[in-house]
């Protein structure tokens, strides 16, 4: 579990690029899309992508390998292309939205303590100290 915490925490950290990196909890950011309160799985993987998407160089929707190279420089960044590469459902060299969507998100699994499927206010300020103590 405590791994499992290390990863999220870390993709978490990792989730943009660093001269765009904010902070750890950055990524929860303007993820509820439809403003009810509440970040679902689904938006918190938009969010994601989203974040990831601007290392798309090409501007195909694809992340590739090369792509991907940019940010494994960055030390704290490597346990994210672990993540993202795992996504790659197809063992094409290439992530997809739709393959990176439907990737685990273990961040958001550790936050929604009432396994709802969606995040509150309450889970998300907790996820945020959780990210910013790391």
């Amino acid at each position: 579990m405590r791994l499992l915490t290390s990863v999220a925490v870390a993709a978490l950290l990792a989730s943009a690029p660093a001269a765009q990196a904010r902070s750890p909890g950055a990524v929860f950011d303007n993820a509820d899309l439809n403003h009810d309160g509440y970040v679902t799985r689904a938006e918190f993987a938009d969010a994601r992508w989203a974040r990831l998407r601007r290392l798309d160089r090409d501007g195909d929707g694809v992340l590739s390998q090369s792509e991907l190279r940019r940010l494994s420089r960055i030390e704290r960044a490597k346990p994210l292309v672990d993540a993202v590469r795992r996504a790659d459902a197809d063992g094409d060299g290439r992530i997809t939205a739709q393959e990176f969507r439907a990737a685990p998100a273990p961040l958001f699994e550790l936050s929604d303590r009432n396994q709802d499927g969606r995040l509150d206010a309450a889970e998300i300020a907790a996820a945020r100290e959780m990210a910013e103590r790391r």
